[in-house]
C-alpha cells in the first residue's frame, strides 16, 4: 500500500502583508503554523458554494481554506504544494462548518461562534 504524498504549504504573496489583497493571512502566522494547519485540514467533499478541491481547517477563531497551488502540473513535486488563506466564519458555507462539527474538528460552541463571525480576528495568537 503506497503512502499518501505529504501536502506542502507554500506561502502566496497574494495573501500576505503588506502588499497582498483579499483575505490576508495573520501577520504573526509562521510557515510552520501554516504547515500544521494544512496537515490537519480536511476535505469536506463537494459542497455547493465551496471551492472545488479545497481543504478546511479551524484554529480557535480562525477558519482557513487551502487550495492546491499547481494541481495539474507536469512536475510531480508541484502537485503537492498548497496555499491557503483565512476566511471569515460567517462567510464559510454552512455545510462546511456543519461537516467540521459533525466530524469532531470543531465543537458546537466553535460552530456557533464561527457562524456569527463577521470579521477576521484582530491578531493571530502569539
Amino acid at each position: 500500500m503506497s503512502e499518501k504524498p505529504k501536502r506542502v504549504y507554500v506561502p502566496s504573496r497574494k495573501h500576505k502583508y503588506p502588499k497582498g489583497g483579499g483575505s490576508l493571512c495573520p501577520r504573526a502566522l509562521e510557515v510552520h503554523d501554516a504547515q500544521a494547519l494544512l496537515e490537519r485540514a480536511v476535505d469536506v467533499g463537494a459542497i455547493p458554494d465551496a471551492p472545488s478541491g479545497a481543504l478546511w481547517a479551524v484554529d480557535g477563531a480562525w477558519c482557513f481554506c487551502a487550495m492546491p497551488t499547481h494541481p495539474n502540473s507536469e512536475h510531480e513535486e508541484y502537485r503537492y504544494q498548497w496555499h491557503g488563506h483565512p476566511r471569515i466564519g460567517g462567510e464559510v458555507p454552512d455545510a462546511v462548518l456543519r461537516h467540521l462539527a459533525t466530524e469532531g474538528h470543531i465543537t458546537r460552541r466553535q460552530l456557533k461562534r464561527l457562524r456569527r463571525q463577521r470579521a477576521l480576528p484582530p491578531e493571530w495568537p502569539a
